[in-house]
């Protein structure tokens, strides 16, 4: 099996960005058009804990969904994996809601809810109700501020666990499953990037219940964290509920991390030749882009749209229909590739 990685910067991106074709309708006007408007109010509570409430009475629901700035990002070498373990723990119950008890409360008052964890952030989000409001409020609260006081060893030991096993499920028995990971460890030097979210065996097996508290007493504090409210509430009430539940979780005694190490500045191709027992051979071409919330960003999203997305899209139409060189074509976010059948 061969791979073949090439980071590029970004300039390449952008010039198929301005090359793709686009039609405007003859006389429209832009000022025009009507305006998308999403009403919001924005406020920070004492402890730092910022918090956006936007009101929608469409249909008799609301979403919350908590953002902690706590992706694998903010790892360090030797405890990779451990902002996603975390995100399993923090299902495990807290100091006033017993282990099974947060997904039985929410789906006893007809919610949902779940995670995730990527590189910059790890989030929690929950659907309910309107009537079940302060609920969730609850929920998000306690385990904010009194998770560690149901935590124990056992509990670490058995996420440990899940996250071993859903690591050999999704990658290494996988075919292509370290594709990812082999790219991002080529295309990053020292930017915790380099490292998979998901972490390492290793990593994961030398994670410990003071890790678990460290990271918790650092990452999961308020002043590090952004909670939305969305849907059919009434808003006043809702700040009142934040300021019930939140308000009483105190600030970090410690400064969160902000000291990522340096990236180098990329100024040639690099290239890579990985033998892997993959079922066929896989060429991936991998771009170095901006950030999200940069100008650039979305033209770049456009970009990948119109290369990508689809059987009808400029990479599969031309490399799996027009060339026959490859069995699937596709792309994902702002990394594009193909896994090729023949050369």
């Amino acid at each position: 099996m061969t791979c073949r990685i090439r980071p590029f910067l970004c300039p390449a991106l952008v010039t198929l960005a301005l090359s793709a074709p686009v039609s405007v309708a003859a006389g429209d006007d832009a000022a025009a058009r009507p305006r998308l408007s999403v009403p919001y109010t924005q406020f920070t509570l004492a402890n730092g804990l910022r918090v956006v409430l936007h009101e929608d009475h469409s249909v008799p629901v609301v979403a919350v969904n908590v953002w902690y700035h706590a992706g694998s990002g903010r790892e360090k070498p030797g405890r990779t994996g451990f902002a996603h373990l975390f995100e399993h723990l923090m299902f495990e119950g807290s100091g006033h809601v017993k282990e099974g008890d947060f997904d039985n409360l929410l789906e006893g008052a007809g919610g949902d809810n779940n995670g995730s964890t990527n590189t910059d952030r790890t989030n929690y989000y929950l659907n309910v109700p309107s009537s079940a409001l302060e609920l969730a409020l609850f929920l998000e609260s306690d385990r904010m501020g009194y998770l560690l006081d149901a935590m124990s060893p056992g509990k670490v030991d058995g996420q440990r666990d899940v996250v071993k096993n859903e690591r050999r499920q999704g990658v290494e028995n996988q075919p292509y499953g370290r594709l990812s990971e082999i790219i991002y460890d080529h295309a990053f030097t020292n930017h915790p990037y380099k490292h998979p979210t998901i972490g390492t065996m290793a990593d994961l097996e030398a994670a410990s219940i003071s890790d678990v508290r460290d990271f918790h007493s650092i990452y999961y504090v308020p002043e590090n964290a952004t909670i939305t409210v969305v849907g059919d509430f009434d808003s006043l009430q809702a700040l009142q509920m934040m300021t019930q539940y939140f308000a009483r979780v105190p600030k970090g005694t410690k400064p969160v991390p902000r000291d990522i190490p340096k990236e180098p500045q990329q100024t040639k191709e690099r290239r890579a030749v990985v033998e892997e027992s993959w079922p066929l051979p896989a060429v991936v071409v991998a771009y170095h882009v901006t950030y999200d919330g940069h100008p650039d960003a979305y033209p770049l999203h456009i970009t990948a749209k119109i290369m990508s997305d689809g059987q009808s899209a400029r990479i599969p139409l031309e490399l799996m229909y027009k060339k026959r060189l490859a069995l699937t074509a596709f792309g994902s976010g702002f990394t594009w590739g193909s896994a090729a059948i023949r050369w």
